[in-house]
């Protein structure tokens, strides 16, 4: 279940709260070893950094069309 958010009532597991975050990470680009590196902290900080890399970049590109 990478990348889903458990339903349940009980308190994630830091493995389960890294598991949620693997598989966009690795989509950012973070690479296997680095994910496994950092703090939990770090890698949310990464892949909230690369999205808004991601929407400055299609930001450029829509003034760049007109």
């Amino acid at each position: 279940s990478t990348g889903e958010v458990s339903n349940s009532s009980s308190p994630m597991t830091f493995t389960e709260l890294f598991e949620t975050l693997y598989e966009t990470a690795i989509k950012c680009g973070i690479s296997i070893f680095d994910f496994w590196n950092y703090t939990y902290g770090e890698i949310v900080d990464l892949i909230n950094a690369y999205r808004e890399n991601q929407e400055e970049r299609t930001k450029e590109r829509i003034r760049d069309n007109y």
